[in-house]
């Protein structure tokens, strides 16, 4: 898991995204995973978000990067 880690961080870093911000979230299934990164997203402001990486061992861990469009409030 630690080398996904570091080769997810990786490629972020040389794909010229290491600006963006990325978060990350766990959940039983892909689909709970997901779910919680759109929450996470919402909560911050974001409209949108691109899924960067997916793990599963006994759990799901999720990362993903969120757009600049920020809703306007």
């Amino acid at each position: 898991m630690k080398k996904l880690f570091i080769a997810a961080l990786l490629t972020t870093l040389l794909s010229g995204v290491a600006f963006a911000k990325t978060i990350s979230a766990t959940g039983s299934t892909l689909d709970e995973a997901q779910h919680n990164i759109a929450q996470q997203a919402k909560r911050l402001g974001y409209k949108a978000y691109h899924i960067t990486g997916a793990s599963w061992r006994d759990h799901v861990y999720m990362t993903a990067t969120l757009s600049d469009n920020k809703d306007s409030k």
